[in-house]
């Protein structure tokens, strides 16, 4: 499923849909990926673990700030396919949300 408005995301999280991952782009339209990342974690801190990070590189400081605190993976555009699929693989293998492995700190490419 893709979504393009960080509102309608929420929306569906707040009713209690969950997945496997989030690719959550940060800068969105209306509610960008910082703020729907927040909002997630006071309602379910353990599925906001899920969320990886799209960035077009961290020029905007905000963006930097807050790539810098959170421990969540990310993904840098341009970004390879392949790499994505993986990132669904390890996600989708690690079965239950509360078992899944720490993500690296670093971006992938």
């Amino acid at each position: 499923m893709v979504l393009t408005d960080g509102r309608d995301a929420l929306e569906r999280i707040t009713r209690g849909e969950r997945f496997d991952v989030v690719f959550c782009d940060l800068m969105m339209p209306y509610l960008p990926g910082d703020e729907l990342y927040a909002r997630t974690r006071l309602l379910d801190p353990e599925f906001s673990e899920r969320f990886v990070f799209i960035s077009g590189g961290a020029t905007d400081a905000r963006i930097a700030d807050f790539l810098a605190q959170v421990p969540n993976e990310r993904v840098e555009k341009p970004f390879n396919v392949q790499n994505l699929r993986g990132i669904v693989r390890r996600f989708v293998n690690s079965g239950s949300q509360a078992s899944w492995p720490p993500p690296p700190k670093h971006a992938v490419r």
